[in-house]
Parts: structure tokens; C-alpha cells; sequence
């Protein structure tokens, strides 16, 4: 398991009696991450293992090995050579098969400080390989453990074998192909030097190469029309790069280049190498079929850096990556290319070995099948297995223990069989030659396989058990949708599964079922997605629930998605040999310790845990002579002495008595039984069950005996007999049923059940009410005596009913729910009596009631004055009933907040009379101060007091003068201003605003005219004299305005001695007063003062005892 903290365990080979080794081990932690292992498996194990080859004893037949890996057991019994080798070199590695006690199946490749291979079992494969492997400064006694479904696969790695075309070899004819179905592939492996780098001996490279292919081996059995048997007749290791397998020799990393100089290497002079054509005078010196070049370059084809394969299809050549992937998908890769060569190309419709890329499968898809059969028919020289020796019987099986009726799936694994045969004794079928059946187990029990595998040098058995038994109860069945979150996949023990998190409940109970030891701590991995909790639970005493102490775990809280590590440690004392459920929660809440939670966003799965008891195969019958009293299963192996046997010609296990013979073993096709009747029909027997057919089933002498059946007459054919009137039969007799609940056998309308529909008015409609009874109720009938079973409205009154006409009666006689629908007028009460109604207050009727009126238009049913057409008066009543009140007579006020007499525009109040507080001005331009109207004098304070929309006006100083008196005859420019008067005829036509200012008159002659687009204003107002030009005036000589300014003041007052100079500022604050100022200095005076005075307009005042001077003064 990849964690923060990784487990480790010390593991050592202990040899005990009996061909029997054990591999124990210790945990230990560490902190230390790998980071390619972590890129191609995201959830493992690390383990320690001492290990020496010698320790492993292989003494006999089928060497047994216990393998723990902590708490963990694997017992397994293994075969040697399930990867044939004929070279020798010193440390060969020990290749192993076989099979696991509760039918799994083994590839293991073991040798000093080496173990790689795979268990599997039920859905889950384990691998265990070294961790240098992966990380390649890893110590020698370090390998991690993973289950198959925890490879990363990111589809990176690549063949390039569809794009490479194949070479014909001399013996391609096709010839046909032998009976026996077994053929061994004579086959060679080459390394480049780099290969000794990676795996840092030549012992290290053999133990890589002979370990993938012994893993990849179990792909070619049970697969084709042939065992395809490899058996590695070479081996090669260069002792330098300069040596490497290559004709030419050369350091690329081109992997066409490459394969075509391995392969001119590998064949030799003339080209005689590969399909066995020959391949002595080549360099592996020795002939083959087949040959492989391993390299730990980072290959290239045709531009692809993820090439990690090439092979000539169909060939007999093929260059392999060393590019540390993982154990699984080394064996896929290794199975790909070798498919090539078998002619096989690529197939990328689905998930199969075939695949462009590598993916991790044992799946190879018909055509492919199809195409190597035929590549394999055609190499007439491969030798038959038996000329190694005879068969090894072997096979997996999907489970040990499964549901009545549920299958499993059996594989020959046997190691060189041509041939099998199947025995299922209680199995459906009972028996098989097919490499792979399915089995059906319908009979609860312990019950024996076995598969018998020969070729022409012999044949062997193999023999294991499945344990069928019934469903475990399950306490309750969650219900609901389970939202968007779940479960993805479980893997604990020989369980290994994914799915999609979708749905509340998935029950797995029956198929998936783990393999389990008392008190032994598991690792349980649950992929999760959208959840945050998660609880399992195991009913360990089978009693239907999990509160029993130590059946629910504690909530485990978590975020995030992905492979979620828990450790499991089963009970002390479960009980044995049944299907334990176990259940796993997920979900975004609290899950309750009892087992039933259905979450609303999560799921729950259910899969079944079985603790294993030992079983002994054997003849468990005591009349035997090979009675063996510790057998718990009967193996089908048991012999007798001389004994009388029957023939069981229909194989239901009972013999005819009239047909026997002795024998001391038993015959084909005869039994020791006599006790059937018929022997031509294997449902005739004394276990039948008798049925009602004339036959005496179950051979007890009598026929159809306490099976015949009691019929009842139907004299109404009504279905239903008279319990008065019987016959016994075994199929009913005309005129019989098998009924007897009639209660008038004379009136097909009276049965039980009948549905009865009141009709009380007799009208041929019911109302609905029903009653279900055999006789007739007084006013019921039968649908089939109704118009319709439903609507009446009245079921008393005979002229209501549907489809009547209606009529003014005062009756809903149509019954669609109205009462003199379309026959009424419409009237309006009248309340107060002004001869207009109220449209919301009516009645229907057929004449007019006291109080109602025709119209509807009345606003106020309870104003006489309020009615449409009425005159509009001022007396807040809607009068006319137009929707308004008081409309056109009242008059529009406007608020006076102030008191000042003057109004605000902006807040008014129609009224008949003025409101308190509004008048009807409403020229107020600040109504919250009562110093601001209209009629108010305009001060100098920033307001606009007579709101006239000018501020202070007359307040700032005069503008400047053009002249004393001006006539005007062309406007050339917008502001005209005269100290005395003006006078224009001039016509205003600039389109801008004109303005003429006269101290006493303005007058505008004939002729003067404003054209449109113009805005012409005159005003009576001051001058400024000083600022308009006179060419006479010396003063307009001075070039500097100070000096200009002091000799102005001095000629106008005709001043030469004291002055007053006064300043104001705009809003006509004084800022400057200089009461004696001799005229002489004034020069002098402005130039100081006025630097002290901020930028901005100011109006100068100076004063004699004489006159007066004023001036606009602008401050830069």
C-alpha cells in the first residue's frame, strides 16, 4: 500500500518435512518514497525476503511452498519447469507453476535473492517482483507486492510491429497438423550489454528474462488449438557493448535497425536462423523457432519514442524495451510481440493482448486466435509436447465457493497436455473437454473437479473442490438513488473488483467472494469518489446482522477521491465453511453502526467472506476397498472387489435389475443401484418426484398415486365449479375446472369476484359505487349492463344522468356538475337602488330577483351617487364610475414650507380647497428659506434672493466700458457697454448671445432686427470707464498695468498728495485698506500689496477728498 509510512517485512525460506517450504516475514516502516514505482503502481507492499533457491525444496512431484506474506497465507502447490529451459548456466532460477488450495493459479520464478511472478486467484492477481526492478539502487532483498488492478496504465507504451513487414521463411508451406495438441517452441533470448547495467549481473539478467517469459507462458495455454510450450534453448549475454547481438554491430536506438541486425546475428550465414529452418551456425549456435532481443536503450520507431516493441509479422524475430514497467504489463508486452510473430497483427476494438498499445489483459479476441491456429498448423516440424515427458495436471478455478446456481469457470493450466477431460460429477455439465467450461452448481455441498490431461507419453490428474452453499442472509436491503457518489473498486484478499459509482445498492454476495483466515490482519482497498466516510461490516456468525461485537468497524473519515487504505483484521472464531456477507458503506454523512444506512449520497456493496476448513479428497465410501475414513470429499476414486453391477443406461445413477454382470471395479455405464423402473428415462427413478402423467415416476409400483386432482363443474362456463359437483383427473375434463367457488353454477354473472356497479335509478349509469361479491345486490348490475360505470350524478334521480338534455328544473339533468347551464340570465344585486349593479354580487336565474338589476357597471354598489353617467362633483367621490376621483374640477396647489406666500413647483396637491401649508404660487426658488422669493431684494451673499436665476447681481464690479455714447449700425461682437446710452439698428444675426449695456438708455431704432438662432438681452447698468480704450488718453501708452493703473488714479482725482486705497475681494469682503497714502507712492504700494493677495478678481477703490476711483483688478 503506497502511504506516507511504507510496510515492510522481513521474509526467510524454512524448510519442514514433507517437500514442504514456508517463506515467513516481519513488518517494519520506512519513509522512503519511490517515485518509479509510484508512477506505475499507485497502491503496494514492500518485503523484505531472504531467500536462497537451494531452500526451496523440489524434491518431489509437486513441491509444496506456504508463503506468508505477514499475517497473509498463501498455500501453494507448485510443479518445476513450467517454463521449460534446456541451456545451462551456473544459478539457473527455479521457473514455477501451479495452483493455490483454494484453486488459484502460480507463475513463480524464484532463485537467490529473486522471487517475481503472480497468484491469482478468484478476480484478484497479486504480482511480487523485486524493487530494483523499479528503483534500481533498490537493496537485492527488497520486492513489492501489488494486486494486477493497481497498475497505472497510462497507454504510453507502444508497438510498431503494424507498420514492419514480415519475411518469408523456406518452410512456411502449411502442412497438416498432428492429432496430438501440444507443441513446443524451441526458443532464444539475447541481451544488449546495457541489460547487465540494469540488472547488475548476467544471473540478474537470466532471473528478468526467464521470469517474464515463465509469466508470460499461461497465456499460451488453454488459448489455441495447440498448448503452445516454450522452451528456452539459449541464452545469450554479451560480455561488452562490443559484443552486443547485432550484425552489424551499433549503438542506436532505432528499433528497425536494431531487430534486422539481431536478427542477421541470430540466423547466421545464409540466413538459416528462426522456425526452426536451422540456426546452429548462427551465434546463438544452437537451432530455434523463435528468438527475442531484450535491451534497456529507449527504442525508437519511425519517430515514436514510446515504442517499446517490434517484431516481424509473421516472423520469428522480436526486439523487447526494458522500460521498468511493471510486472503485468511486462508479460502483456512480452505476449504481444510474440503474437506478431505468430502472425497475429493488431486489433484495437476492444481491450486484448493485440492492442497498438500495452494494456494489461489476458483477453485474446477470436480473429486472433483464428490467425495464430492457422500459423501454428502450418509449422509441421514443431515437436509434440510428449517428447519432454507426459503431462502435469493443473487448472485454475474462479472460486472455491460460490451459490447454488451461481457458475465458475474452470481453466486447464496443465502443464505440456494435449488433451483433457472434465469430471464435474455433480456439476452441470457433469463432464468436459473444453479448456475453459462453466460450470453450473445446482446442489448445495462439497463437491470434486478434476481434469485429467494426457498426451501420447501419459496422462495426470488433478484434483480440488468447490463448496456450493446458499445465499447469506442479508439484514436489510438499502433502498434509494445514492446520488453521485460511491464505490469504484474493491480489492481484499482473492477479491479484486471495479465498477462505476452509480446506484445505491450492488449485491456481490453470491459471486465475489474472499478467501479468508481467522484473525489475520488484510489490507482492504476501496476506490471511492464524491464521499467523505466510509464503514464495513462482516457478519461473522452468519446470524442476519451486524451488531453483533466486532461485526461493524469504526467510521473512518477522509477526503479527497482515489484507492483508500483500511486495514481489516478478521475475527478469532467466524464460523467455517459458509458465505459470510460483508458489507461496505460509503457516503457524505454518518453511517450507522447497524448496517442499514441507505446514504443519499454514496453506496453500498455486499460481498461475501468464506473461512476455508481443510478438506481431504478421497473415497469416502466405506464399502470400498480404498475406503479412506479422513475423506471429507468423495473424489470419485474409490474401487471394489468383485461386485454385482447394473446397467445405468439413462445415467440418472440407478440401475436396471434386469441387466447387470460382476466385475471388481466399476463398468462403464453400470451402477451398483437396481432399484429403476425404467431405465430409458432418466426422470424415471426412485428419487423422482411422482407427478400426474400416467407414469409411475418414482418407481413405488403405483401411478399418479396422491397427484391426481380434484375438478369442479362450471355449468355457466363462468370459470368458477359447483363444489357440489366433482371429478379427479390430471387435466381438467370438459366442463370442469379446477375452481369450486360458485355460488350459481346456473347464472354466468354470479361468480366470486364479481364486480357489482349500483344503478339505483335504474337509468343505465352508476354513480361508482362498487362492491365486489358472487351474488347480485338489489340495484347492481355488471358493466356489461351499464352505459358507463361512472358519472351518474344522482343515482335517484331517474331524469339526471350524462347525455341527458338539461332543462330549467332546477336539476343538473346532463350531470357534467351545473344545474340549468345555459339556460340562466345573469342579474347583479342593486344595493343601492340606483338602477346599476355590482358585477361581483350576482345570481342565475330564469326570471329577475328582488334587488338585481341587468347591469353590471355600478363602481359603488353602496353610493347612490356613484354610478356611470352621474356628473363629476368636487366631493372625493368617483361620481361617473370612471375610475377617477374629483378628475377636472380641483385646483393644483403647491407647497409653501417657508410661510413666505410664494410655492415650490416641485410638490404639489390637487385639491378643491388650498391644503394647509400650499398656495397656488409657485415660483419659489428655496422654499425652506422665507428670505428667498421672488419678491425679495437681492443682497450680496451668494444667493439668488429674488430668484431671478442670477446671484448677486449689481454686486460684482461693472463690466468695461466701449465708449460714453455708442450707435451701433453692425453687431461685430456679443457685449455692447456704454457709461451713458446706445443706439442700434443693427441686425443680430451670429447665432451666439448679444448683450447691451447703458448707464441710462437703449434704443432700438427701425431696422433692428433679431434673427432666429439668436438671444438678445438688454440692461440698464454701470460701466467700468477706465477700462475702455481712448486713443487721446496717455495712459494707454503704459505698458505696465501698476503704472498704468497709479496714473490713472491720479489724473481722475487730480490728487497729489494723500489717498485712500480700499480692496474688496468678489463676494465683496474688504481685504486691503490703506486709509493716507501719498498718490506718489501708489506705484510702489500696489507692487507689494498685490503679491500678497491670492490669484482671483478684486474691485480697487480709491478716494479723495475730491472724487472718486473704482476699478476691476484681476490678480494673475
Amino acid at each position: 500500500m503506497r502511504q506516507a509510512l511504507l510496510l515492510f517485512l522481513f521474509l526467510s525460506i524454512v524448510n519442514i518435512s514433507f517437500s514442504q517450504s514456508t517463506i515467513i516475514g516481519e513488518k517494519y516502516e520506512s519513509s522512503e518514497i519511490y517515485e518509479n514505482l509510484d508512477a506505475n503502481v499507485s497502491e503496494y507492499e514492500i518485503f523484505s525476503i531472504d531467500v536462497k533457491k537451494e531452500d526451496v525444496n523440489i524434491t518431489s512431484k509437486t513441491p509444496f511452498l506456504d508463503l506468508y506474506l505477514e499475517d497473509l497465507k498463501y498455500e501453494l502447490n507448485l510443479y518445476t519447469d513450467n517454463l521449460t529451459v534446456s541451456f545451462e548456466k551456473p544459478n539457473m532460477p527455479l521457473c514455477l507453476g501451479g495452483s493455490t488450495n483454494v484453486g488459484g493459479l502460480v507463475s513463480l520464478t524464484i532463485n537467490d535473492d529473486f522471487i517475481f511472478g503472480f497468484i491469482k486467484e478468484g478476480s484478484a492477481t497479486i504480482y511480487i517482483e523485486p524493487l530494483r526492478h523499479f528503483e534500481k539502487n533498490a537493496p537485492r532483498n527488497l520486492f513489492v507486492k501489488y494486486y494486477v488492478a493497481h497498475v497505472i496504465e497510462t497507454g504510453e507504451h507502444t508497438c510498431g510491429s503494424d507498420q514492419v513487414k514480415g519475411y518469408k521463411i523456406k518452410d512456411d508451406t502449411p502442412s497438416k497438423m498432428p492429432t496430438t495438441l501440444c507443441k513446443i517452441i524451441d526458443y532464444a533470448i539475447a541481451n544488449t550489454y546495457d541489460m547487465v547495467a540494469a540488472y547488475t549481473d548476467v544471473t540478474g539478467v537470466m532471473n528478468f528474462n526467464l521470469g517474464v517469459l515463465n509469466d508470460v507462458q499461461t497465456n499460451y495455454r488453454s488459448e489455441f488449438d495447440a498448448n503452445l510450450e516454450y522452451d528456452v534453448v539459449a541464452h545469450f549475454v554479451p560480455s561488452s557493448s562490443a559484443n552486443d547481438p547485432l550484425d552489424p554491430n551499433t549503438g542506436t536506438t532505432n528499433a528497425s535497425t536494431l531487430l534486422s541486425n539481431f536478427r542477421n546475428w541470430a540466423r547466421g550465414p545464409g540466413n538459416a536462423g528462426g522456425g526452426n529452418s536451422g540456426g546452429a551456425t548462427g551465434e546463438f549456435g544452437v537451432d530455434y523457432t523463435m528468438a527475442g532481443l531484450w535491451t534497456d536503450r529507449d527504442i525508437v520507431f519511425n519517430g515514436n519514442a514510446g515504442t517499446v516493441g517490434l517484431a516481424y509479422t509473421p516472423g520469428w524475430h522480436h526486439l523487447l524495451e526494458n522500460y521498468g514497467g511493471s510486472a503485468p504489463s511486462l508479460k502483456s508486452m512480452v505476449t504481444h510481440e510474440i503474437g506478431h510473430n505468430w502472425n497475429a497483427g493488431h486489433d484495437s476494438s476492444n481491450t486484448n493482448i493485440m492492442y497498438p498499445s500495452v494494456l494489461i489483459t489476458e483477453n485474446w479476441n477470436t480473429g486472433t486466435k483464428n490467425t495464430i491456429n492457422t500459423r501454428v498448423s502450418a509449422q509441421g516440424y514443431l515437436l509434440d509436447c510428449s517428447t519432454i515427458g507426459p503431462p502435469v495436471g493443473n487448472f485454475f478455478q474462479s472460486a472455491i465457493a460460490v451459490c447454488t446456481g451461481e457458475d465458475i469457470e474452470f481453466e486447464d493450466q496443465s502443464q505440456y497436455g494435449a488433451t483433457r477431460s472434465w469430471d464435474f460429477p455433480t456439476g452441470s455439465p457433469a463432464s468436459s473437454t473444453d479448456e475453459k467450461p462453466l460450470i453450473t452448481y445446482n446442489t448445495a455441498g462439497l463437491h470434486y473437479a478434476k481434469v485429467t490431461s494426457t498426451n501420447s507419453a501419459g496422462s495426470d490428474d488433478f484434483t480440488n473442490y468447490v463448496d456450493i452453499q446458499a445465499a447469506p442472509p442479508n439484514p436489510c436491503t438499502p433502498s434509494g438513488g445514492g446520488g453521485s457518489g460511491g464505490i469504484t473498486g474493491v480489492s481484499i484478499s482473492n477479491i479484486s473488483t471495479s465498477s462505476t459509482a452509480s446506484g445505491i445498492y450492488d449485491d456481490f454476495s453470491c459471486s465475489d467472494i474472499g478467501t479468508m483466515d481467522e484473525n489475520t490482519a488484510y489490507t482492504l482497498v476501496v476506490g471511492v469518489t464524491g464521499v467523505s466516510r466510509i464503514r464495513y461490516f462482516v457478519d461473522y456468525n452468519n446470524d442476519g446482522d451486524f451488531t453483533d461485537t466486532g461485526e461493524a468497524s469504526a467510521l473512518f473519515t477522509f477526503s479527497g477521491n482515489g484507492n483508500l487504505g483500511l486495514t481489516l483484521t478478521t475475527a478469532t472464531s467466524p464460523v467455517t465453511a459458509e458465505l459470510l456477507r460483508f458489507r461496505i458503506i460509503v457516503s457524505t454523512t454518518s453511517i450507522g453502526a447497524n448496517g442499514c444506512t441507505s446514504p443519499s449520497t454514496g453506496e453500498v456493496e455486499d460481498y461475501s467472506f468464506y473461512f476455508d476448513v481443510p478438506q481431504v479428497l478421497g473415497c469416502t465410501d466405506p464399502a470400498a476397498t480404498n475406503y479412506d475414513p479422513a475423506a471429507t470429499i468423495d473424489d470419485g476414486s474409490c474401487t471394489y472387489g468383485t461386485q454385482t453391477w447394473y446397467r445405468d443406461l439413462d445415467n440418472d445413477t440407478y440401475g436396471d435389475p434386469n441387466n447387470s454382470q460382476q466385475s471388481a471395479s466399476q463398468p462403464t455405464g453400470y451402477v451398483l443401484d437396481n432399484t429403476d423402473c425404467d431405465d430409458n428415462d432418466a426422470l424415471i427413478n426412485p428419487a423422482a418426484t411422482e407427478i400426474c402423467d400416467g407414469v409411475d415416476n418414482n418407481c413405488d409400483g403405483n401411478i399418479d398415486e396422491g397427484v391426481t386432482i380434484t375438478y369442479y363443474r362450471d355449468l355457466d362456463a363462468d370459470g368458477f365449479g359447483n363444489p357440489g359437483v366433482t371429478t379427479q383427473a390430471c387435466t381438467p375434463p370438459s366442463g370442469f375446472v379446477l375452481d369450486n367457488t360458485d355460488c350459481d353454477d346456473n347464472d354466468p354473472l354470479e361468480f366470486p369476484g364479481q364486480l357489482w356497479y349500483k344503478d339505483a335509478d335504474d337509468d343505465g349509469y352508476s354513480d361508482g359505487v362498487n362492491t365486489t361479491q358472487c351474488n347480485r345486490p338489489a340495484g347492481y348490475k355488471v358493466v356489461a349492463e351499464l352505459t358507463a360505470i361512472t358519472g351518474d350524478c344522482d343515482d335517484d334521480e331517474p331524469n339526471a344522468f350524462p347525455g341527458n338534455p338539461e332543462v330549467c328544473d332546477g336539476i343538473d339533468n346532463n350531470c357534467d356538475g351545473n344545474t340549468d347551464e345555459g339556460l340562466l340570465n345573469m342579474y347583479f344585486r342593486d344595493f343601492d337602488n340606483d338602477t346599476y349593479g355590482d358585477a361581483n354580487v350576482f345570481v342565475q336565474a330564469c326570471s329577475q330577483p328582488a334587488g338585481y338589476v341587468v347591469d353590471n357597471t355600478d363602481c359603488d354598489d353602496n353610493e347612490p351617487n356613484a354610478f356611470p353617467g352621474n356628473p363629476e362633483v368636487c366631493d372625493g367621490i368617483d361620481n361617473n364610475c370612471d375610475g377617477n376621483t374629483d378628475e377636472g374640477v380641483m385646483t393644483t396647489y403647491y407647497r409653501d414650507i417657508d410661510d413666505d406666500g410664494y410655492g415650490d413647483a416641485a410638490v404639489t396637491m390637487d385639491a378643491c380647497s388650498p391644503p394647509s401649508g400650499f398656495v397656488l404660487d409657485d415660483t419659489d426658488c428655496d422654499d425652506l428659506d422665507a428670505n428667498v422669493n421672488p419678491g425679495a431684494t437681492e443682497i450680496c451673499d451668494g444667493i439668488d434672493n429674488d430668484c431671478d436665476n442670477v446671484i448677486d447681481e449689481g454686486c460684482a464690479p461693472p463690466p468695461p466700458c466701449d465708449g460714453t455714447s455708442l450707435v451701433i449700425n453692425n453687431i461685430t461682437q456679443n457685449t455692447y457697454a456704454a457709461e451713458i446710452d446706445i443706439t442700434s439698428d443693427a441686425v443680430a444675426d451670429n447665432g451666439q448671445s448679444i448683450l447691451f449695456r447703458a448707464g441710462n438708455t437703449i434704443d432700438l431704432d427701425p431696422g433692428f432686427e433679431v434673427v432666429a438662432g439668436t438671444e438678445f438681452e438688454a440692461e440698464i447698468g454701470p460701466c467700468d470707464d477706465g477700462s475702455f480704450t481712448d486713443p487721446t488718453n496717455p495712459i494707454n501708452s503704459i505698458a505696465d498695468p501698476i503704472e498704468a493703473l497709479s496714473v490713472a488714479i491720479q489724473q481722475k482725482l487730480q490728487a497729489s498728495n494723500e489717498v485712500q486705497i480700499v480692496i474688496f475681494n468678489k463676494w465683496g469682503e474688504e481685504v486691503f485698506n490703506q486709509p493716507k497714502v501719498n498718490a506718489t507712492n501708489l506705484q510702489t504700494l500696489f507692487k507689494s500689496e498685490f503679491k500678497g493677495l491670492k490669484p482671483g478678481y478684486y474691485i480697487l477703490k480709491a478716494s479723495s477728498e475730491k472724487d472718486e476711483f473704482v476699478k476691476s483688478v484681476i490678480i494673475d
